[in-house]
């Protein structure tokens, strides 16, 4: 017999409701990428894949929104401890 599984909804977000909880989740001073990540993170909870893929994706937001201008990086932002972002 067939197992059932749970038919659980994928979860969606936009790119820019996950802009919008990193921009909720930092201050003007510098700030551990982790802790972002983790505040952002809890903010999406439900709405984001489990585990080590939302942190991925918040990441690669975060990664961007750097890029654009939107965030000052300090150190390697791949190195989510060793890193620290802020507003621009």
């Amino acid at each position: 017999m067939p197992h059932v599984f749970d038919a659980r909804p994928a979860p969606t977000m936009t790119e820019s409701q996950i802009d919008d909880a990193v921009f909720s989740s930092i201050e003007p001073r510098w700030q551990k990428v982790a802790m972002v990540l983790s505040r952002a993170a809890k903010m999406l909870y439900g709405n984001l894949p489990e585990g080590e893929e939302a942190y991925g994706m918040i990441a690669r937001r975060i990664e961007l929104l750097v890029e654009s201008g939107r965030l000052q990086s300090r150190g390697d932002i791949s190195l989510w401890r060793s890193s620290e972002v802020r507003q621009a």
